[in-house]
């Protein structure tokens, strides 16, 4: 039974890394798509260091994250 129950927390944790890897290019993806599309891009956030409270403290006992680049697109009617 514990082999069975080991075997299932190992599917799960695979499973968990490739979904944390899918969102980050599902991410990339759309970034590159609305590159590619007409209308003006314009970017709203640079890229750097973030506080965030959910993230794991680093040796110097902050919370930070890095966060990419935020684009926004300028929506144009489509017939």
């Amino acid at each position: 039974m514990q082999n069975h129950r080991l075997t299932l927390y190992a599917d799960l944790s695979a499973l968990l890394v490739r979904l944390r890897e899918l969102r980050v290019v599902e991410a990339k993806l759309g970034t590159n798509l609305g590159h590619l599309g007409k209308g003006a891009a314009q970017k709203v956030q640079k890229a750097g260091w973030v506080e965030d409270e959910e993230a794991e403290e680093d040796r110097n006992g902050e919370k930070k994250t890095f966060r990419k680049d935020v684009w926004k697109w300028k929506l144009e009617r489509r017939r």
